[in-house]
């Protein structure tokens, strides 16, 4: 017996949080999104007409309006570097040290926002996963899974995720970072994200997040005390700059550029769009959101 999920490729376009990514994957396909699902076009502001200018209304634009939407709603757009990432000296989102793995708390707010109820698991074999998430992809969630707690190496972390997508009669299929799809008959995994449906308040016992939280939960981002510290460490690096130093300084100051470019513009479209997860909560809290 199988069963297999339709589940869109990611990373699509510029996505380079490989968690993020795949989760926005996963929503899509929990939240039964398809290619016939309105797609607001911020650059024109108005749904997709199918102009001409773009390859048009796709999965792929409602995959990547998810994702702008999943990182400003955690704060993950708005630091210098990406949670998973341990090559940086310090990160520049509250609470989250080096090694930080997507804690319980963190992720309950993250599926909280989404409208999604998940189970959480450690260390399983695929045998032991197959039976864990058989029932969810009946119903029609996926899951998703990761062996992220020592990175091969340090860019590891930005494809270290799968989606699980479907069950074979022996074991798992799962949908690596880069759309490659394969079966997994033996192995084990360590960290097992289990979508198990859809909910107001999933996971952590509180009431569902209103658009003032995400703002609160902004703010907290961008007044975090390691954004001055980064910018004294910058100015200081700037201050002894030599002929055998430069070269990896620049590296450093472009890759805090990129970050901040990238995640910034994921925010600008969460917050310009219409009818994507951020529009839909601000449309829930009371008395609309100005």
């Amino acid at each position: 017996m199988e069963k297999q999920l339709e589940i869109h490729p990611f990373p699509y376009d510029a996505e380079s949080d490989g968690f993020i990514a795949a989760l926005s994957s996963a929503v899509c396909a929990a939240k039964r999104y398809s290619d016939n699902t309105p797609y607001w076009c911020s650059r024109k502001g108005c749904y997709c007409k199918r102009c001409g200018d773009c390859q048009g209304q796709s999965l792929g634009k409602t995959q990547l309006s998810v994702y702008h939407c999943l990182l400003a709603a955690s704060g993950l757009a708005f630091g210098f570097d990406y949670p998973e990432d341990d090559s940086v000296g310090r990160h520049t989102i509250p609470n989250i040290p080096i090694g930080w793995r997507w804690n319980y708390d963190f992720l309950a707010g993250i599926m909280n926002f989404a409208g999604l109820s998940f189970a959480r698991y450690q260390s399983k074999t695929v045998e032991e996963i197959r039976a864990i998430i058989k029932d969810s992809i009946d119903a029609g969630y996926p899951a998703m899974a990761a062996n992220h707690q020592v990175y091969s190496d340090e860019m590891a972390w930005v494809s270290c995720w799968k989606i699980i997508k479907g069950y074979t009669d022996n074991g798992i299929t799962v949908m690596r970072h880069g759309g490659e799809v394969r079966d997994e008959t033996s192995g084990r995994h360590e960290d097992i994200i289990v979508i198990t449906g859809t909910a107001d308040c999933p996971g952590n016992g509180e009431g569902k997040r209103d658009y003032l939280d995400v703002l609160k939960g902004i703010y907290a981002v961008l007044s975090d005390p390691s954004h001055d510290a980064l910018e004294e460490e910058i100015m200081t690096d700037l201050s002894n700059v030599t002929a055998e130093n430069a070269p990896m300084l620049s590296y450093k100051l472009m890759g805090i550029n990129g970050v901040s470019i990238e995640a910034r513009w994921h925010a600008a479209e969460a917050f310009t769009s219409k009818d994507n997860l951020l529009y839909s909560l601000a449309e829930a809290s009371p008395g609309g959101a100005q």
